[in-house]
């Protein structure tokens, strides 16, 4: 009987975004003077004798080449197997595979345009195979730097271009739209003028620049060598545009628009979403592209964004939902340059804001505005949130609560991941029901809960954990998985989402199975097909309206792989793949609110405008203090593109437990972020427990003072959320980050590392996580200005770094001087003290006076809407007035340490002095604080 042989070659593989299949051609789209490698494989292992690979150019069959491919031997280590002896998940991501022998032939470079022709041929005793013929084309680069002539209109400029060797033009339009805002487009091919036009008359050889006025924007043209530099304001801004560069694939269609930027070397890059590597992006090369990295994530990110501030005082963003690239300085050092794949479009969008270098708060609050300003999330989001995926039963849950009681460790959100069965996504794990047909809907009543089961009562256990306080979260994947239990509820919804194309559907109109590894084989949601939306989130609906849940944690969205699936609106994945996440998140926020006004998503993944759906978390990463760093930067990076009401699993969700050391260090960091929350993955319920509690890892660590050390800053976190309030509705309003990067506040203090882990909590703090183990005392740098601890009320100066011990239940804060801070403490004003987990009301409402030679305050009561506000100014050089309009509720003053007041008040055991104020309905009342 003959070995039939088997030839496995896929040209794009799995479509991976970024690494390369054992049987895929690499690169997928060569250039000249690339080399491109044919991966293939061959089944069964060993049965080959005798293969290769011919090739040929242009349909010239006449000259055929033949290549003898290399054996590649996988040389397997311990990494590739589990201990169950399957294939392990590392591996699997690799796409790596071990029942086939795996090849590999190179062929040579070819010049652009060339199309080049390839097919594999293999042999045994007995047998001769060859597979299909594949091809690809050669791309080329094609630059317009010639100016051949500039048009005006009454609001814009335009500059034509043309390569006239290869036939081909193109243009860069520069429009004002006021109030120091740009709009830059490139495009190729003639330009079509909609406006009224004015010809500028050149003369190349005779006139090397030209100036162009327009609003406030002045644009110095070189005109030899394009540059186009851009003035605001009378100061130069933008360096200069230099150049189109045109990426022409098969057909000489254009694929792609390169548009290159001067860039001094002292230029630093700040934004393009949610990053972890650093703040300052120079020498980086950074794609926008949604993509699941599990953990070390590097460049990779689930939450890309095509923004960015330069420290030169300008923003940029690309109207695009495409891949897009940016070099920034790293191919040459004195350039950066961004590339878009066009798709069915002809251009290059983008607006650009123009603004000071000493500004870059008011940069990023303008960007904002053009992407939209972000959602404000309800009180409760922002105390201490809880959560584990071990977490898969009431009883469970209810040891987790009778723990946090029993330690009062006050907490508002707890996120249930492991509620469901995981088949539907909808239905609680143990109900007993009767299956329906897929397009129908169940309400809560259709189920039993057995008293043994998992879940006995649902909306009642909502109910109680209400009631204490807590709001519900519960866990979502946009997808139906692969039915390999043989669920037939499961089998009814595949079979509709399928028969009625709610489902993405690929090319050969076939449903898209879903490639990455995680949920592999499962279908895909499609968020563009309206009636799917309502099918879909029919099947939810009575978790909202009936159970009373608060939300969804909206994880996932980040399966689409390869530009060849059709979504119902028509679009290719290559334009919905980094849109994919919003629309998901979309649609639960959307109908979230419809059943409860204040419901909320908490989202993994994102693009461009992903804050009009609140809250987001950076991820999957392990507790290490590497990943601890990056998480800062990443948080940091998130505000900067937009994304402000963060958080991240602080200490880790994976992996080894962390120290008690990390995790109180990224507890007392957590503290001072817009969202505070732990959580441990699956751990298959193996003992001792991973579970990222307090008690968990006091007992694992042996300290049993991590419970009272991370009680204080939960309890802490409580009393700052008057101040965090204040801090979310102002970022809401003006589009700045709750958490600000010191480069960002300060851009000319050069003393400031661009990639500093100090951060702005809000206004008024300073934050300085100690990001290293060990560490006796710890270095802060201080901006301009006088600055008041946090602890203590010690004032400390400003432009110079301050040496300070590295206490376990302490991190250097410090306010800012001529500040008012917020804050509600319990009867005996201690940081830390016991004020339970009521988000809604204060039982202390106090505020903390820094003073300042002037300055403002306005403090805004969500629930009332009533306001109070501050003003203070100094009076002499050793007294200050401060003036309160109408108070609506008491109050009470604390002053800093070296000031007392001019009236009756009490000086605590802590030795802080503080002033009580009742209800006072007079349109002032003034105080006078004196210098000790």
């Amino acid at each position: 009987m003959k070995n039939q042989i088997e030839i496995q070659h896929r040209p794009f593989g799995d479509h991976h975004p970024y690494e390369i299949s054992s049987d895929e051609q690499s690169p997928r789209k060569p250039f000249t003077n690339e080399i491109v490698e044919i991966g293939f494989l061959t089944r069964p292992v060993g049965a080959v004798k005798d293969v290769a690979v011919i090739y040929w150019i242009d349909q010239n069959k006449d000259e055929k080449y033949t290549i003898e491919p290399k054996f590649i031997d996988p040389k397997f280590d311990d990494l590739i197997f589990t201990d169950e002896g399957h294939l392990s998940e590392a591996a699997a991501r690799a796409g790596l595979i071990v029942d086939v022998d795996n090849w590999k032939a190179v062929l040579p470079s070819f010049p652009p345009g060339s199309q080049v022709f390839y097919q594999i041929i293999v042999k045994n005793d007995d047998d001769k195979v060859q597979s299909k013929v594949f091809d690809y084309v050669v791309r080329k680069r094609i630059y317009l730097d010639k100016v051949v002539k500039i048009i005006r209109g009454q609001e814009s400029v335009v500059v034509l271009l043309e390569n006239s060797k290869e036939n081909k033009s193109g243009y860069i339009r520069v429009s004002d739209e006021s109030n120091g805002c740009i709009e830059l487009t490139s495009g190729f091919g003639e330009y079509s003028p909609d406006e009224k036009k004015e010809d500028i008359p050149l003369n190349i050889e005779t006139t090397n620049s030209i100036v162009i006025p327009l609003g406030t924007t002045i644009f110095h043209i070189n005109l030899n060598h394009l540059n186009i530099k851009i003035f605001y304001e009378d100061k130069p801004i933008i360096e200069g545009i230099s150049s189109i560069e045109l990426i022409e694939g098969p057909k000489n269609t254009i694929e792609n628009i390169v548009l290159s930027f001067y860039s001094p070397e002292d230029e630093a890059f700040y934004g393009f979403g949610e990053r972890y590597n650093a703040i300052n992006q120079r020498g980086q090369k950074l794609d926008t592209r949604v993509y699941e990295q599990y953990k070390n994530h590097g460049l990779r990110t689930y939450l890309p964004m095509p923004l960015f501030i330069s420290s030169k005082g300008y923003g940029l963003v690309l109207e695009s939902l495409r891949y897009s690239a940016f070099d920034l300085a790293q191919k040459n050092r004195n350039m950066w340059t961004v590339e878009v794949e066009l798709g069915k479009d002809t251009e290059l969008k983008a607006k650009i804001i123009l603004g000071n270098p000493n500004n870059l708060l008011g940069i990023i609050s303008k960007l904002n505005s053009l992407i939209g300003r972000p959602v404000l999330p309800p009180n409760w989001a922002f105390g201490l949130w809880i959560s584990s995926n071990e977490w898969n039963s009431q009883s469970l849950v209810e040891q987790v609560i009778q723990q946090n009681n029993k330690y009062n460790i006050p907490a508002s959100v707890i996120v249930l991941e492991a509620w469901s069965d995981e088949n539907t996504f909808y239905i609680w794990n143990d109900a007993k029901y009767s299956p329906n047909e897929g397009k129908e809907i169940f309400q809560y009543s259709d189920f039993d809960y057995p008293s043994s089961g998992k879940w006995p009562n649902p909306k009642k256990f909502v109910e109680q954990l209400h009631n204490s306080g807590l709001h519900v979260l519960l866990w979502q994947i946009p997808i139906l998985k692969k039915n390999e239990e043989k669920h037939l509820q499961l089998d009814n919804d595949i079979n509709h989402m399928v028969e009625m194309g709610y489902c993405v559907m690929t090319e050969e109109n076939e449903p898209y199975r879903i490639r990455p590894f995680w949920f592999n084989g499962g279908l895909l949601m499609d968020f563009t097909s309206p009636d799917g939306v309502n099918w879909w989130m029919d099947k939810r609906k009575y978790l909202l309206e009936e159970i009373g849940i608060d939300g969804f944690k909206t994880d996932g969205g980040e399966h689409i792989w390869g530009r060849d699936l059709i979504f119902s609106d028509g679009r290719k994945s290559d334009e919905v793949w980094n849109e994919y996440p919003n629309l998901y998140a979309e649609t639960y926020y959307n109908i979230g609110k419809k059943y409860k006004p204040d419901a909320i998503t908490f989202s993994r993944a994102g693009f461009t405008g992903a804050q009009s759906f609140p809250c987001h978390w950076a991820g999957d990463e392990n507790s290490t203090w590497e990943a601890f760093r990056r998480s800062i930067f990443a948080g940091l990076n998130a505000g900067i593109s937009g994304v402000t009401f963060w958080g991240w699993d602080f200490a880790g969700f994976s992996g080894e437990i962390p120290s008690a050391e990390l995790y109180l260090r990224a507890t007392a960091m957590a503290t001072f972020s817009p969202i505070m929350q732990y959580h441990s993955e699956y751990n298959h319920h193996k003992q001792p427990s991973n579970d990222r509690t307090p008690w968990n890892i006091a007992q694992r660590s042996n300290q049993p003072e991590v419970i009272s050390i991370f009680r204080f800053f939960a309890n802490l976190r409580m009393n700052l959320l008057p101040y965090i309030l204040q801090s979310a509705r102002s970022s809401s309003v003006t589009g700045q980050p709750m958490i600000r990067a010191l480069c960002i506040v300060n851009p000319e203090d050069k003393n400031i590392s661009t990639n500093s882990y100090q951060y702005m909590f809000g206004d008024s703090l300073l934050v300085s996580p100690i990001v290293e183990p060990d560490l006796n005392e710890i270095e802060v740098y201080l901006p301009e200005g006088d600055w008041i601890s946090f602890w203590d009320i010690k004032k400390y100066s400003g432009l110079r770094t301050h040496t300070l011990p590295s206490k376990l239940d302490e991190i250097p804060v410090f306010i800012r001087e001529n500040s008012l801070i917020p804050l509600n403490l319990n009867e005996d004003y201690n940081l830390g003290g016991n004020v339970g987990n009521n988000t809604q009301s204060f039982k202390n409402l106090c505020f903390v006076f820094c003073p300042g030679l002037e300055g403002n305050y306005k403090w805004h009561c969500e629930k009332t809407g009533e306001e109070i506000e501050f003003y203070w100014e100094q009076k002499s050089p050793e007294s200050f007035v401060l003036k309160i309009e109408k108070i609506y509720r008491p109050i009470q003053i604390i002053i800093t340490d070296d000031y007392v007041f001019d009236q009756d008040f009490k000086v605590l055991d802590n030795g802080r002095k503080v002033l009580s104020l009742p209800n006072y309905t007079k349109d002032h009342f003034e105080i006078t604080v004196n210098k000790n």
